[in-house]
């Protein structure tokens, strides 16, 4: 589910500059704040949400999540399908992204788009930010469209507040307007 992960690419390109990645036998994960300390991204894509997954050695780096964004995911469709990977022995990230099944024309054979990039990367000596102290109730998933949408109808404010009311709704209000 190449969509995925250009949905999760397209939320973090418009807050950080360059990502930092803990890749483990249990999964990817990200822990790091916008260059304003003021939102913490904390995601983490387990293992078993792949197809396949398979990691040789445990690391950490670091790419141009912008740059990604722009010149790599923009084609990505929602049917897609993406094969990440690192040879051993590079500082390349492979990005393999590929249709779901072949396309049929009325015209004879399948023919099949296929798109192959490679980012560089650094490798870092990062240690995760530790989750802030406090009391998180009722915790509200929102899916990325949504939350694309709040961000553009909120971004000429310089402050949003955003209120949990239970499990049913949030509340965003802005001093500005």
């Amino acid at each position: 589910r190449g969509h995925i992960i250009k949905t999760f690419i397209d939320v973090l390109s418009s807050f950080i500059g360059r990502g930092i990645f803990e890749i483990t036998k249990e999964g990817i994960h990200l822990r790091q704040s916008d260059q304003h300390n003021t939102i913490l991204f904390d995601y983490f894509i387990r293992a078993s949400d792949f197809k396949k997954y398979r990691c040789l050695r445990d690391m950490v780096i670091s790419f141009n999540i912008k740059q990604v964004q722009k010149h790599v995911l923009k084609n990505v469709k929602k049917k897609d399908s993406m094969i990440l990977y690192i040879e051993p022995g590079t500082n390349h990230l492979t990005i393999v992204i590929q249709p779901e099944g072949p396309k049929r024309s009325s015209e004879g054979p399948s023919s099949t788009r296929c798109e192959t990039n490679h980012i560089v990367y650094q490798e870092e000596e990062y240690t995760f930010p530790e989750l802030p102290d406090g009391d998180y109730r009722n915790p509200y998933i929102i899916d990325a469209t949504d939350f694309q949408k709040i961000k553009r109808l909120l971004a000429p404010c310089k402050t949003i507040k955003i209120n949990m009311k239970s499990d049913l709704y949030m509340k965003f209000s802005v001093d500005e307007i």
